[in-house]
């Protein structure tokens, strides 16, 4: 034991070592053909891009011997089965990660891509292309297909709005691709109803391929979907993608008005018939299906009488208002924010509070509430609300340019400016809705306020001057109008009963069968009314219910697109209580994470940005808004357009970047691959580093010797005596 013991220390001192190289692959090396499988390659007649595709990559695997496999990949790389078609995008990023870490031998050496090079994941190359050249795996290509596009035109893309009010007008901002269509083909976008009728429509012509186009529909009463399509040609590659449905959500249908009239009188009316001033805005309230209202009158002969004279209308009985005593205005600054339009006609100021006048400023510019005060003798720099927190609003200037009223005879003009706004559509027909405007009768009155503020908008002037009759502007969050005459009797008598399709020699039906009394012949007054109170009310939080109101920059987008989100809180209003808040969202998918929105002082919500998975699958798509216990939630259009067919045309020169790029070469014909193969391995093996090992350092030489040592003392104690 002791000689063998001091035989090994001799062959321990005599340093024998082994030589070796680094990083060189156990055993024989292997090679992987990836074989494209998506929708793009089964392009091209009689033989397809994937046939010829796999038919190379077999002859290669045959000459390549045992050590090569051929797999296909798209969404994913299929180990398992043979190679077939299919799949909607092409992730080559993806599989050849898996194919590098599926190697757990490290031997593979090559692998050959055979593909048209529509890929769909270029961003993810680089990171891959690194691992690649690590493990000394050298990625080479192969091109298939003709340089050809087959003729296909498809809906890119479709930007509307996830909701809006009932009536309001609404814009889908659409952009339409083609490939191989010849140059100045005919093409046309419509816009569609759930019934099939048609909204709009509008003529496309195509520059580089693409065009966009905004087309305008009016949002009904309810939510309902509506298609967008473009014209379907004869010999398209498909016609899948020329229609698009979205759906727009009307929340809340019904707009709640708080209305404030002080005139309360017949009036001589039509049909024989004499009505009450204020059934005529009422009534046009109750056809048009979406608008609620509570209305306070000063009783009749008390309409200038100091203190809180106003009360509330339960109801009209043969033309007069039926009051209710009893029942108070509100009195709490929820009750007021329970309204989206506040409409203040001739009445006292001692009638309001101030808090209650505070409260209606904070419903329009911290709510997006509506307001619109209307002329008569209590009203604007004559009733004094120049003097009060009213005036901010107000969008006519009545504390310098204010002079009173007049009971004068004037004639509104409306600026060809004014046409292009919501409230001024009482005709589809842009000719006849001037000739309406054209037959407006005059006002018997108005007050003599001389200028707008900046920023407003002038619906109506005075003849022969440049002074507002009838003014908006956007102010904080909502919206606000002045209408300097009157809109019930009085002032505005002819206007308020003959306004109508009849002034324009256009015999409208005023009876219905049988005899009893139908729409009045002021349909252009009842119209204009009711197309006011919905612009007043288009932008109120109110009508959305929620503690936390989320929304996205669009309703309608792409696998692997940024979706840019924001979220408002409507019942905080203080911006330093809102920078201390946390909001977030997320995608309501498996795996997403939360993203904290950051909160913007200028805009007082709070944005960010969320992407979807390029893989999601579906048509919609759920982001989920959160802020401590409360909750919203939106809904997203998915447009599952197969990115394939896009722009099918094959990508030689990416496909030679990536040879290059990987360490490899552009393939032609399958003889190409094996020699190459060969090639790489021994310019391999020349760049490797060769290293020598002292056997002396193995832990077996020592424990060897360990063990010799002490199996030699244990024998020689137990001989000892």
């Amino acid at each position: 034991l002791r000689l063998g013991a001091l035989a090994l220390l001799g062959a321990i001192l005599g340093n024998p070592v082994r030589q070796d190289v680094a990083g060189a692959p156990a055993g024989e090396t292997r090679a992987v053909v990836l074989v494209d499988t998506s929708a793009s390659m089964a392009l091209e007649n009689p033989e397809s891009r994937f046939a010829r595709a796999l038919g190379w990559g077999r002859v290669v695997e045959k000459a390549a011997g045992q050590g090569c496999r051929v797999f296909g990949f798209s969404d994913d790389v299929n180990f398992d089965t043979a190679p077939a078609p299919g799949g909607d995008s092409t992730r080559l990023a993806h599989a050849l990660r898996r194919v590098l870490e599926g190697d757990a031998g490290q031997r593979l050496a090559d692998i050959v891509v055979v593909s048209d090079g529509r890929l769909h994941d270029r961003d993810e190359l680089a990171a891959v292309l690194a691992l690649a050249r690590q493990r000394r795996v050298a990625i080479s290509t192969h091109t298939v297909g003709r340089d050809e596009a087959p003729m296909n035109v498809f809906i890119r893309a479709c930007h509307v709005e996830r909701s809006a009010p009932a009536g309001a007008t609404v814009s889908a901002e659409i952009e339409v691709a083609a490939t191989g269509l010849e140059r100045g083909a005919a093409l046309e976008l419509t816009l569609k109803d759930e019934s099939g009728a048609t909204l709009a429509s509008a003529p496309v012509t195509l520059r580089d391929g693409a065009a966009e186009k905004t087309l305008t529909f009016k949002a009904g009463l309810r939510s309902a979907p509506y298609t967008v399509s473009v014209t379907r040609l004869d010999g398209e590659l498909t016609t899948a993608d020329n229609d698009f449905t979205f759906t727009l959500e009307i929340a809340d249908p019904k707009i709640r008005v708080l209305y404030f009239e002080g005139s309360n009188d017949i009036a001589n009316g039509v049909n024989d018939e004499r009505w009450n001033f204020n059934e005529y805005m009422i009534n046009a309230w109750k056809r048009a299906g979406d608008i609620e209202w509570d209305m306070f009158v000063v009783p009749k002969g008390r309409q200038y009488t100091q203190g809180r004279t106003v009360q509330f209308v339960r109801g009209f009985e043969d033309h007069w208002p039926q009051l209710d005593p009893d029942r108070a205005m509100p009195a709490e600054r929820a009750d007021w924010f329970a309204y989206d339009v506040v409409i203040c006609s001739d009445v006292l100021k001692d009638n309001f509070t101030p808090a209650q006048l505070d409260w209606v400023v904070e419903l329009v510019t911290a709510r997006g509430g509506g307001f619109c005060m209307i002329g008569g003798n209590t009203s604007f720099d004559t009733g004094k609300w120049h003097q009060t927190v009213w005036e901010k609003i107000v969008p006519v200037d009545m504390m310098e340019f204010g002079f009173g009223h007049q009971w004068k005879h004037v004639r509104p003009v409306f600026p060809e400016t004014a046409f292009s706004h919501p409230i001024m559509q009482l005709e589809a027909d842009p000719a006849r809705n001037r000739r309406a405007f054209a037959a407006h009768p005059e006002f018997a009155g108005f007050h003599d306020i001389r200028r707008a503020k900046p920023g407003a908008t002038v619906l109506a002037v005075r003849e022969g001057t440049s002074a507002p009759l009838i003014a908006v502007q956007t102010y904080g969050k909502g919206r606000s109008m002045a209408f300097l005459s009157d809109s019930t009797g009085g002032w505005g008598a002819e206007y308020e009963n003959e306004w109508g399709p009849e002034l324009l020699g256009l015999k409208e039906r005023t009876r219905a069968e049988g005899g009893a009394p139908a729409e009045k012949p002021n349909q252009y007054y009842s119209r204009f009314w009711v197309n006011t109170v919905r612009w007043l009310a288009e932008k109120s939080v109110r009508r959305q219910h929620r503690e936390v109101l989320g929304r996205s920059e669009a309703i309608s987008y792409r696998p692997g697109e940024v979706v840019k989100v924001a979220a408002t809180l409507p019942g905080v209003f203080d911006p330093a209580e809102l920078a201390k808040q946390t909001v977030g969202a997320r995608l309501a998918l498996d795996g997403e994470a939360r993203v904290r929105l950051a909160y913007d002082r200028d805009r007082q919500e709070f944005i960010g940005q969320l992407k979807l998975p390029r893989t999601i699958k579906g048509s919609e798509v759920a982001v989920v808004f959160d802020s401590g216990n409360a909750s919203d939630e939106i809904r997203l259009r998915v447009i599952q357009q197969n990115l394939e067919l896009e722009n099918p045309r094959p990508d030689a020169p990416f496909m030679a970047d990536l040879a290059q790029a990987g360490g490899g070469a552009v393939l032609g014909q399958p003889g190409e691959a094996r020699a190459f193969f060969q090639q790489h391995l021994r310019e391999t093996r020349a760049e490797l580093t060769p290293y020598s090992e002292p056997l002396w350092s193995q832990a077996t030489v020592w424990a060897a010797l360990l063990a010799l040592f002490t199996a030699e003392w244990i024998l020689r104690r137990l001989s000892t005596p």
